[in-house]
């Protein structure tokens, strides 16, 4: 699929051909994706989203993997390549703000360790601004891992990007360069379910112990997750939000 394609609001139906039978890959208007809460926090850095920018600027139009787990008929997991799926909405967002650009009607986009994600990104990650909000505690409370740090300096990246690397009148043609760059996108066929989460861990472990490296909460987390989804799903959510208050007490 091309990006535009994968983030468009619209939908999308593709056939895919086999020997004895066609198999209908389908993605619904309306749809959202969702980062699960027992992922791990933003790991990149401002030079990986440079070095994003550069490939798509030099045209390599291959970008990403990325597995979703369909968990509704509307709604799908963003299970591997949520560091470079959350990097290239930012980088069209700080297109669409900063370069003057309109995007086209995206997907909706629900961070379930940064519930009030959308805040954070209006006041672009900044402490000091969003100090200024009436609703500044709940908006950090709602950050689970912390990770507003490392967001601001992805969101920083992609417009330092933009403003050193772009002229305004190139805008609008990198975005088209982005948009039609392509991603392989895995989709577990069933919704949700013990064999369809054991899959998608699977696949995530393989992936991540080539790529960014798993450290050992990371690896005992998967296979916790795999024994028992639904239940350390909850859990760790749990947990998460207990030590986020702890932080917030100074304990």
């Amino acid at each position: 699929m091309t990006v535009e394609e994968f983030l468009s609001g619209a939908g999308f139906s593709a056939t895919i051909k086999k020997k004895n039978s066609d198999n209908k890959f389908e993605l619904p208007e309306g749809r959202t994706y969702s980062i699960p809460a027992y992922q791990r926090e933003i790991r990149w850095k401002a030079k990986n989203m440079s070095l994003l920018f550069d490939n798509v600027n030099d045209d390599e139009i291959f970008l990403v993997n990325i597995l979703i787990s369909k968990k509704s008929e509307t709604e799908f997991d963003v299970i591997d390549g949520q560091q470079r799926f959350t990097a290239i909405m930012l980088l069209m967002k700080a297109l669409e703000t900063y370069g003057n650009v309109t995007l086209p009607t995206l997907v909706n986009y629900d961070n379930k360790s940064i519930e009030k994600f959308d805040d954070m990104l209006s006041a672009g990650f900044d402490a000091e601004l969003l100090q200024e909000r009436p609703d500044y505690e709940n908006i950090i409370a709602s950050d689970l891992l912390d990770q507003r740090e490392s967001l601001k300096e992805l969101w920083d990246g992609a417009n330092n990007c933009i403003g050193s690397k772009l002229k305004i009148s190139e805008h609008n043609k990198f975005l088209k360069r982005l948009l039609q760059s392509s991603i392989n996108v895995i989709m577990s066929e069933e919704t949700g379910g013990i064999y369809s989460d054991s899959i998608c861990v699977d696949y995530y472990i393989d992936i991540n112990d080539k790529a960014v490296a798993l450290d050992s909460i990371d690896i005992m987390k998967a296979q916790l997750f795999k024994k028992d989804f639904d239940s350390m799903t909850k859990r760790w959510e749990e947990i998460q939000k207990s030590l986020k208050k702890m932080r917030m007490n100074g304990a």
